[in-house]
């Protein structure tokens, strides 16, 4: 009876052992970006008490103190997404994984304009492309959330899929070439493709419809929620709200743009 017992209880540690392995990472990244505000905080300490001790604030002071003020505060918003990651969704899951990508490539083009690698306009158009990457990052995981173990749903699911990515990278151009070196048929293009992208979005609900209504059975090959922590649906709320004003407004941009590139 004791040896019957044994295998039976063997597997118990292991599952057990999964949540602290994930608990320790986590761990170490709050760490890790802990110890990049304390460094921060120092050094802009030390840099603001040089620049008195020289009488002086000079170009490059005022660059070091700016380039400190962004490695803190992207600390600061990293530190809070991945405080608020406790079922470790980072690397996963879409959304936050690709929030985190974006606030980390921030943080590095940021700083290569403050130091004039690059004209620091640039800058500001790449936030724009990151703003496009997140709000179409929002699109796909409400997407792929449509699958069904279904041919046809699953091959709209992923036409749609196609279609946003092509529609994604066509915008680019728009955000970093000046509008006066757009020709008036990319702007058509542009409009065609949303138009496709949003009947191949409608198709794919119409028809993801119609399969579960002829076959209910298919409803239990839903792919399984995301299963958010409390923290992580307010920072998916924040970056959903903000993004989507963004977009609104740069809906009447790219049209009064579109307008204007029918008239050089």
């Amino acid at each position: 009876m004791t040896h019957e017992s044994l295998p039976n209880a063997e597997p118990t540690p292991e599952v057990a052992s999964d949540a602290p392995v994930k608990e320790q990472r986590l761990g170490k990244l709050r760490l890790a970006f802990l110890y990049v505000l304390i460094g921060g905080l120092i050094l802009s300490a030390l840099i603001s008490v040089f620049g008195i001790l020289i009488g002086e604030f000079n170009s490059v002071i005022q660059k070091a103190l700016l380039t400190t003020f962004i490695f803190v505060s992207h600390s600061l918003i990293v530190l809070a997404l991945v405080s608020a990651d406790t079922k470790n969704q980072i690397g996963r899951a879409i959304l936050p994984t690709v929030i985190l990508g974006v606030v980390l490539a921030n943080m590095v083009t940021t700083t290569f304009g403050t130091w004039e690698i690059w004209d620091n306009e640039i800058s500001w158009r790449a936030l724009g492309l990151y703003t496009l990457l997140v709000g179409s990052a929002f699109l796909l995981a409400g997407v792929l959330k449509m699958r069904l173990a279904h041919p046809a749903t699953l091959a709209s699911v992923y036409t749609t899929v196609a279609l946003l990515a092509i529609w994604t990278l066509l915008l680019t151009p728009w955000i970093f070439v000046d509008v006066e070196l757009l020709d008036e048929f990319y702007f058509r293009l542009v409009g065609a493709l949303t138009i496709l992208t949003a009947t191949a979005l409608s198709l794919t609900a119409i028809i993801r419809r119609i399969a579960i209504s002829q076959k209910p059975e298919l409803k239990a090959t839903v792919p399984a929620k995301e299963g958010y922590s409390g923290g992580m649906i307010a920072v998916l709320i924040t970056v959903g709200s903000l993004t989507a004003f963004v977009w609104f407004i740069g809906f009447f941009v790219f049209l009064i743009t579109a307008a204007q590139a029918s008239y050089y």
